[in-house]
């Protein structure tokens, strides 16, 4: 049935240590009437302890992403970015409103467009990363920039393939001087 209450409280058990318990509870109907309730408890400790960790771990991911040099990606099956990094932001010229959503196809040639599509293809299909391919960029005020990249396929929980991911390094100095 419905659920009428749920909550989290801390207890001590019998060894003395301080556990966090989850209760949650139901009515219990009679001809439309609520006549009582039932009740589940349990304790949730290793659970919260887990979630905890989790979230730590999570946000230490997500710094590490932000603060690194390389611009590291997400993109949907269809090339629209769904999550990315500071770094990407600069490399583009673009805001984070800006480029969430963008199709990479929006700041590349058809003919890089195509190389690119691909390179996603290949991971797509063969289910492996590939590494080192590089491409050409116009940033938002028309600058070529040129980058080296590997990209892999992005699975959902279910181990089916819901977009790409990479990191790409900006090359545009070191092309310019090999030119």
């Amino acid at each position: 049935g419905e659920t009428i209450a749920s909550t989290n409280y801390e207890f001590v058990a019998y060894d003395g240590t301080i556990k966090i318990g989850e209760v949650s509870g139901s009515p219990i109907y009679d001809e439309g009437q609520i006549v009582g309730m039932i009740a589940v408890a349990r304790d949730a400790t290793q659970k919260m302890e887990f979630e905890k960790a989790l979230a730590e771990s999570e946000k230490k991911y997500r710094d590490i992403l932000h603060n690194m040099d390389d611009a590291y990606f997400e993109v949907d099956l269809q090339g629209n970015f769904m999550f990315f990094n500071d770094a990407m932001l600069l490399i583009t010229e673009r805001s984070r409103e800006e480029l969430m959503g963008l199709n990479y196809r929006q700041y590349m040639t058809p003919e890089t467009a195509k190389g690119v599509s691909e390179v996603f293809f290949q991971v797509y299909k063969t289910g492996k990363p590939v590494r080192l391919f590089t491409y050409e960029i116009i940033s938002k005020s028309g600058r070529k920039k040129y980058f080296e990249s590997w990209v892999d396929i992005l699975l959902d929980e279910n181990k089916k393939p819901v977009g790409f991911r990479g990191i790409s390094r900006d090359i545009t100095a070191r092309k310019k001087a090999e030119d």
